[in-house]
């Protein structure tokens, strides 16, 4: 957001006063950097971060009419696991519409396993929940926790026998460490403030492009005015 935007923008007024912008015009689509996932009357939306080097570049490829090395991939702020599409793409250029997240496990001893991250959008308590309810049933004996306040740490102790099995089996199968998402409900409001549905990021950058390249348009008419 840049403070040379102000004068133009369009102002809301509440109480006889001036408040807020109706919307501000950021240089780059945020809605990409922040993400966006809630539901409403009717309506519900699911977008999932990126990284910001990454959008800038996309932005730039859309500024100068050319074409981005490849499309752009979901990204989570901290993230240690990786993230990959779900069905291979057509192309390098071409954007898959499902992911999957992976968390990470080693097995150090033939007896104990260790987590040292979650899938994306798996939280601390539930997945400690869902071991809870394996020693519950017998599949591990115990676990530990070692957390700290940016990192999680999971120690399992099961037999050598039930981890050979459970590593035949998948161990991120097994133990739960993957989590999918997709870019079929990415829902977001227009310069209009109507609801519309994009079914790629690349329509999210074009239709922020259109706005932002205006606001430029119309703070360069403003200069020249000023400076006639």
């Amino acid at each position: 957001f840049t403070e040379e935007d102000d004068s133009f923008l369009k102002y809301e007024e509440e109480d006889g006063r001036t408040v807020e912008p109706t919307y501000f015009v950021p240089v780059i689509p945020t809605l990409l950097l922040n993400g966006s996932h809630g539901i409403g009357t009717g309506w519900s939306t699911s977008v999932p971060t990126f990284h910001l080097p990454h959008v800038v570049d996309h932005v730039r490829h859309k500024l100068l009419g050319t074409v981005p090395a490849g499309p752009l991939i979901p990204h989570v702020v901290g993230f240690k696991g990786r993230i990959e599409p779900v069905l291979e793409s057509n192309t390098s250029n071409t954007e898959s519409l499902q992911y999957r997240s992976y968390g990470i496990v080693t097995r150090p001893s033939s007896a104990r396993l260790v987590i040292t991250e979650l899938p994306c959008y798996v939280w601390t308590d539930d997945y400690k929940n869902f071991l809870i309810a394996m020693v519950e049933r017998g599949e591990i004996k115990e676990f530990k926790e070692f957390h700290s306040t940016d990192s999680v740490r999971f120690e399992i102790l099961a037999s050598k026998a039930q981890l050979d099995s459970y590593e035949k089996k998948g161990l991120h199968t097994v133990f739960k460490l993957t989590s999918s998402f997709s870019l079929n409900n990415m829902h977001a409001f227009d310069r209009h403030g109507k609801i519309c549905r994009f079914t790629n990021t690349a329509e999210i950058i074009d239709a922020h492009f259109e706005v932002r390249y205006a606001a430029y348009a119309t703070r360069k008419a403003a200069l020249e005015r000023l400076y006639a």
